[in-house]
C-alpha cells in the first residue's frame, strides 16, 4: 500500500515537473518572441531611415549639380560674366561647408534629439 502511495506521489511529482518545465519553456519562448518583435521593429525603423537618407542624398546631388549645365543661362540672365558667377557659386559652396561643419557639431552634441533637429531643419529650409 505504501509503495502504491509512493508510486502515485512520484508520478504526481513527475507531472508537476513536466508542467513546470513546459511553463518555463513557454515563458522563455514568449520572451524571445517579444525581444524579436522589438528588434524587428527597431530594424524596420533603421532600414526606413537609411532609405530616406539615401533618397535625400540623391535629391541633394541632383539639386547641387543642376547649376553646372545651366551656368551659361544663368550668366546671360543675370547679365554678368563667368567670374562674377563663379563668386556666387563659391559662396554657395562655402555656405554648404559651414552648414555641414555646424550640423556635424550639432549631431555630436545632441545625438539623442538628432531626428528632431533634422525634421526642424527641413521644415525651416522648405518654408
Amino acid at each position: 500500500m505504501e509503495s502504491e502511495l509512493a508510486g502515485g506521489k512520484t508520478e504526481e511529482n513527475n507531472e508537476r515537473m513536466e508542467n513546470t518545465s513546459a511553463q518555463s519553456q513557454l515563458k522563455e519562448s514568449e520572451a524571445l518572441y517579444k525581444e524579436h518583435d522589438i528588434l524587428s521593429g527597431f530594424m524596420a525603423y533603421r532600414v526606413t531611415k537609411q532609405v530616406f537618407l539615401v533618397l535625400a542624398w540623391i535629391a541633394m546631388g541632383l539639386y547641387l549639380e543642376l547649376v553646372g549645365p545651366s551656368l551659361t543661362d544663368l550668366k546671360d540672365r543675370a547679365h554678368v560674366n563667368y567670374e562674377e558667377i563663379s563668386h556666387i557659386l563659391i559662396s554657395r559652396s562655402t555656405g554648404y561647408f559651414m552648414g555641414a561643419v555646424f550640423g556635424g557639431y550639432i549631431c555630436d552634441r545632441f545625438n539623442k534629439y538628432i531626428d528632431l533637429f533634422l525634421s526642424l531643419g527641413k521644415y525651416c529650409y522648405t518654408s
